[in-house]
């Protein structure tokens, strides 16, 4: 064989070799269409935390034949127990377990674990397999999925802006006659007559019954991003600036008034140690108000919780951060073995209506019933306040697209979608801080804020006749926290100017 020979064989050998590549690398997408559609059948496993529900594998099943058609899954929606939830999901990562869709939020370490490479980056494949996501009109929330310019979590569209404030039992209110206006935003100031009034005339009913961390620094706009609660942004200011929350004038308020208010009897004794739920305490009758968010499906939620009729007093305006946005995603782990099939599942949750609503409550007729193209009841013999297949509404999909159940407002979709475009957007919506180069600083700032916030926030001492909050600050010095707000308003700046 003469060279020439053997150089255009080569050639065709090479020529070959690139097709075959380039017809095994086909999409899942290209694959269909030149079938007439069809795909070949896959497991696709999905894990996320919440109540194993009796009925998971027949909802599956269900699942699995209604997508057959268009996806052909062989769906297993695994549940785990929200007491395991962090030690399963840190095995999952850590194990490379196989999984195709995984929840995921910074409180269960979203950002450390997009850090880890244990996600994939889904941006160059949403157009074609999430036509329905990457068009919608809430395509604007992508942004808070991303780190960096890497696409890892699909938030799920949900109630993801926050009003917070005070959550009061209305019947103590008509009781004496109280007055208020919910359109309005609220301060503490503003509340405390309304605590004096039970404290005055109610000696069984504690005023405020609360948390440490959720008396009054849960009613500031910060925009709270990844493990750390030393510094952050003013989610409803003008400017995209981390600061010292301790040293913020919404911080300093607020410890006095928390100080005052504990002297006066108004909050619960035990305010710095206790872990008693206060919405059990309301349903007792034992508090006349809680610190919760305030917008009107969040209380509703609380009502039919505690079985009373809520007031709301709104301590802000409405407003969303990148932070709230991530509270609920899903991300493709890359242990999956088929992420373009796990993604058009992730589009069909946020597009069909269906397969949504047969995630959060189950099968028709089985365990619900319709009573209009929108609205759903518990099926017969199954009792309504404990329906036998109940999945939460904010953690999948598209929660828009939900049916409202029993006696929700039939607008609550609707109005889910005002109060989330309505909100104030904060001024660095989108970006998320690569807390990478500044873990030893935040595991020992967090460790003082642990050592001093509680007591601070509770109001239980005096901080400035004790020194306390002057020791709170000089330690957080010594912990490095001007190196974390440096290296954190550097990431912002340079994030900026990309905008």
């Amino acid at each position: 064989m003469n060279k020439k020979m053997r150089f255009t064989l080569t050639m065709l050998i090479g020529t070959v070799l690139v097709l075959s590549l380039t017809m095994c690398k086909k999409s899942d997408a290209q694959a269909a269409a030149e079938n007439d559609g069809a795909l070949k059948q896959v497991n696709l496993k999905m894990i996320a935390p919440g109540t194993p529900q009796v009925d998971q594998a027949l909802v599956n099943a269900s699942i699995s034949e209604y997508l057959a058609d268009e996806l052909n899954v062989n769906f297993e929606f695994e549940q785990i127990d929200w007491a395991g939830w962090q030690d399963r999901n840190n095995l999952i990562i850590a194990s490379g377990e196989e999984v195709d869709v995984l929840f995921t939020a910074p409180w269960s370490g979203y950002e450390t674990n997009a850090a880890k490479g244990a996600f994939l980056d889904v941006a160059e494949m949403l157009p074609e397999y999430a036509p329905g996501i990457a068009n919608s009109n809430y395509n604007w929330t992508l942004v808070a999925g991303k780190v960096g310019d890497k696409l890892y979590g699909i938030p799920t569209y949900q109630m993801m802006a926050q009003q917070r404030g005070f959550l009061v039992n209305k019947a103590l209110l008509d009781k004496y006659d109280m007055e208020f206006d919910e359109s309005k935003v609220y301060s503490p100031e503003d509340f405390e007559p309304y605590l004096k009034v039970i404290k005055e005339n109610e000696p069984n009913i504690i005023p405020l019954y609360t948390l440490h961390s959720k008396l009054l620094s849960f009613t500031d706009p910060w925009e709270r991003q990844g493990p750390l609660e030393v510094t952050s942004i003013d989610a409803t200011g003008d400017e995209a600036v981390y600061q010292n929350i301790y040293k913020s004038d919404m911080y300093i308020k607020n410890m006095k008034i928390a100080r005052d208010w504990f002297e006066k009897g108004y909050v619960n004794a035990d305010i710095a140690t206790t872990r008693e739920d206060p919405i059990n305490m309301l349903a007792a009758g034992n508090c006349f108000a809680i610190v919760f968010q305030t917008n009107p499906p969040a209380r509703a939620s609380q009502e039919k919780m505690c079985g009373k009729e809520l007031a709301g007093f709104h301590l802000m305006p409405a407003f969303m951060a990148t932070s709230l946005i991530q509270g609920a995603m899903f991300s493709i782990p890359r242990t999956s073995k088929n992420p373009e099939r796990a993604l058009m599942f992730l589009d069909k949750m946020h597009t069909d209506k269906k397969l949504v609503n047969m995630l959060v409550y189950g099968l028709e007729d089985r365990h619900f019933v319709k009573v209009s193209d929108n609205a759903i009841k518990a099926a017969p013999g199954i009792d309504p306040d404990k329906p036998s297949y109940y999945n939460l509404q904010w953690m999948f999909g598209n929660q828009a697209l939900l049916y409202t159940y029993g006696d929700e407002d039939p607008e609550a979709p609707s109005l889910l979608d005002k109060f989330n475009q309505d909100a104030i957007k904060s001024p660095a919506l989108g970006f998320t801080y690569d807390s990478s180069a500044m873990r030893n600083e935040i595991a020992a700032l967090s460790n003082v804020a642990a050592e001093f916030d509680p007591v601070i926030s509770a109001g239980v001492v005096d901080v400035y006749k004790e020194g306390t909050y002057d020791t709170f600050l000089a330690k957080l010095e010594a912990a490095g926290i001007d190196r974390l707000l440096e290296d954190q308003n550097k990431q912002l700046n340079e994030w900026l100017s990309q905008q």
